[in-house]
């Protein structure tokens, strides 16, 4: 799903709005996906989660 914004053309841009000036690694997504699927995010509802390095911090 990445794969466009991971290229040349467009990396250096990407990485430029990215605080943590990296793309993030599969198990930095899953790890809270697997909590949100857990017990122990049995009493969280209606919230919004974003895993994505600071990108939506200026947003």
């Amino acid at each position: 799903m990445t794969e466009t914004i991971r290229s040349d053309k467009f990396r250096d841009g990407v990485m430029a709005q990215v605080p943590m000036g990296r793309f993030s690694d599969p198990e930095e997504v899953s790890q809270p996906v697997c909590f949100l699927l857990s017990q122990a995010a049995s009493y969280i509802t209606g919230q919004h989660l974003s895993v994505n390095g600071g990108y939506t911090i200026g947003v």
